[in-house]
């Protein structure tokens, strides 16, 4: 999905006439008039969610070279609030063919942490005397290339000291991790992004260097160092540089640098726990999914699509990382039942199945409908945490009653074989919302790290 921030530029009409002339000739040189008047500069809103944060100005710097890379006027144009700084009308350019450099930023740092800069390329732009030439719409994407470092819960488990990750795309940036001795465990360690310009095109190699304190597997501890060089580093990439712990054949502990180049966009957030899978390959991942299974316990019978007995009976094929299960609600497919002051009721009731144990649980709601709410319920939360921090959960409990840990009152999610959903509450409000697709995304992690990703969809038609 793209979401366009459209900039709307309003410039007054050029009348070219005789009486004109004199605005596009000179004695050496013939001039036409490059307009802004129906520029529109938008962002990949794809880039933003999946890459990077949101450029958080509208003011963009346009370039202009001519066909011999010139820059033209030795300067930057300036579009701020829908215009050109002090040139309303456009610019006028001898005649010739051009190119034009947007961006959200003026200048590109050869590398800066939390500094995302779109921008976008425009060629072969043609200027004719005495003509306007428009540039029309263009979309800017990120073009430096942003880089995280993260490591494996094994890898973490080996370091004995504080350690330091530099990267280096013509210039460095560093990325500590902080070793508290006192309790012998990683303090924390830096998940900021990097943004590395490129300068070099596919010629553009990136050295990661790790040097740090890592315990051996009788516990002593020492220093250790590695390099690693990466090539073809680009623009519009999202380098996902990861730590994982290795065993070579003597059974000693070593540990490796692995990396994707793009992954798509994680549900649970780049920096939380469980986000492994989307940062790299792990080669101590189990295999499978620990049998993890959503079952349906009441609600869904003979006569829903799909069945009771058809949904469950699912969950016996082959395992598989991920599952995405509908369940149409209609009026007269869900069976009715009776609340405690015997009021009519519609059932849609499910038991998260863990056999290893729950160790995290997370979900993440896309609907037309819940979507404009949640920034009101949950604020800038990217997920609903039904483990840790169950703040979001408890929070939109009104609309969507997912359970959450509570072991003050009994509630016990973390460390639980399964746990129910009791979404009959639910089942009125998203009917009143009218006919939607309501898609409850889950991950669940288990004890043995064991993954499941579940796609709960509620298609809701309402008569």
């Amino acid at each position: 999905m793209k979401r366009f921030l459209a900039i709307a530029l309003l410039a007054s009409a050029l009348m070219v006439s005789c009486a004109d002339d004199f605005k596009y000739k000179s004695e050496e040189k013939v001039f036409g008039t490059l307009s802004f008047a129906d520029l529109q500069i938008s962002v990949d809103q794809d880039e933003v969610v999946v890459r990077s944060e949101e450029p958080a100005t509208e003011t963009y710097y346009i370039y202009v070279y001519d066909n011999e890379g010139t820059l033209y006027n030795g300067q930057p144009y300036i579009y701020d609030d829908g215009a050109i700084v002090g040139s309303a009308d456009g610019i006028l350019l001898p005649a010739g063919v051009y190119s034009l450099d947007i961006r959200s930023q003026k200048d590109v740092p050869a590398a800066k942490f939390e500094n995302a800069i779109y921008g976008t390329t425009k060629e072969n732009i043609t200027i004719e005397a005495g003509k306007t030439t428009e540039i029309g719409k263009v979309v800017c994407t990120l073009i430096q290339c942003k880089v995280t470092v993260d490591y494996n819960d094994d890898f973490l488990a080996m370091v004995a000291g504080n350690c330091n990750v530099t990267v280096t795309v013509g210039e460095s940036l560093n990325y500590a991790l902080t070793y508290d001795a006192a309790s012998k465990t990683v303090k924390s360690y830096e998940k900021k992004a990097g943004y590395f310009a490129i300068n070099n095109g596919e010629n553009t190699s990136m050295e990661v260097k790790f040097a740090g304190v890592i315990a051996d597997k009788n516990g002593n501890a020492s220093e250790a160092t590695m390099t690693k060089a990466f090539e073809n580093i680009a623009a519009r990439q999202w380098r996902q540089i990861k730590f994982i712990k290795k065993v070579d054949a003597e059974g000693n502990a070593t540990f490796d640098i692995v990396i994707d180049d793009y992954v798509e966009d994680n549900p649970l957030g780049e920096d939380v726990t469980g986000s492994e899978e989307a940062i790299g390959t792990d080669p101590n991942a189990p295999k499978g999914d620990g049998n993890i299974k959503l079952l349906s316990t009441a609600g869904l019978n003979e006569n829903t699509s799909p069945t009771k007995d058809a949904w469950n009976a699912a969950f016996t094929d082959d395992p598989l990382d991920t599952e995405t299960y509908e369940v149409i609600v209609l009026d007269d497919n869900l069976t009715s039942g009776t609340d405690a002051e015997g009021n009519p009721t519609q059932l849609l009731q499910f038991e998260a199945s863990v056999p290893n144990k729950i160790k995290e649980f997370y979900i993440v709601i896309e609907s037309d409908m819940i979507g404009p709410l949640l920034p009101g319920l949950i604020g800038d939360a990217e997920y609903i945490d039904l483990v840790h921090d169950t703040t979001a959960v408890k929070a939109i409990a009104e609309v969507v009653p997912f359970p959450y840990h509570d072991p003050e009152n009994g509630v016990i999610i973390a460390g639980a074989t399964s746990v129910a959903f009791n979404l009959d509450k639910a089942v009125g409000i998203l009917r009143a919302m009218g006919n939607a697709q309501h898609t409850f995304k889950m991950t669940v992690k288990d004890d043995e790290n064991f993954t499941k990703n579940i796609d709960l969809v509620l298609n809701v038609v309402a008569l």
